[in-house]
This record gives C-alpha cells, sequence and structure tokens, in this order.
C-alpha cells in the first residue's frame, strides 16, 4: 500500500506523464495521423469493407500500402484515410 508521503512524488510523475501524452497528441495532429473523430477500425471491419482476405491485408500492411495504429497488440485503421489514400487510384 502507497504511504501518504509518497503522493507528492506520485502526483508529479502523473503530470509528467501527461504532459508527454499531451505532446504526443498534438504530434500526432501536427503530422496528420489524427484527422477525424471517427474511431479506428479493426482488421476485420477493414477486410470486411475493402473485401480483401486476411493475406491480403498482411501484404498491403507489410508493404506500407495501409497506415495503421497498434494498439495494445492489436491493429488499428482509420477508414477515412484509406479512402483517401486510394480514391482514384486504380
Amino acid at each position: 500500500m502507497k504511504r501518504l508521503e509518497d503522493l507528492p512524488l506520485m502526483v508529479a510523475k502523473l503530470g509528467i506523464e501527461i504532459t508527454a501524452l499531451t505532446e504526443l497528441v498534438k504530434s500526432l495532429k501536427d503530422q496528420g495521423r489524427v484527422t477525424s473523430a471517427e474511431p479506428p477500425i479493426d482488421a476485420t471491419e477493414l477486410m470486411k469493407r475493402l473485401k480483401i482476405s486476411y493475406p491480403t491485408l498482411l501484404r498491403m500492411r507489410k508493404n506500407g500500402e495501409l497506415s495503421f495504429l497498434k494498439v495494445r497488440g492489436q491493429y488499428r485503421y482509420n477508414w477515412r484515410e484509406i479512402v483517401n489514400n486510394y480514391s482514384g487510384k486504380k
């Protein structure tokens, strides 16, 4: 159990972590990686929308054809970004 004397140090560490996360979000926004309020979709939903198989998804991800975020070991995709990247390409 944490002691009351440790509270100021814990609050300071939390403040540092919040600042780091805030800077990360700002950086992602500046890079255009945070583009919409729409939640990212998982691989199953992406395969369904693109009508592709799992091996095709893996190949596209490996070749850099799909941008993604890895969250807790799972890949997530921004649908709007993918549509914008592929609209007009044939």
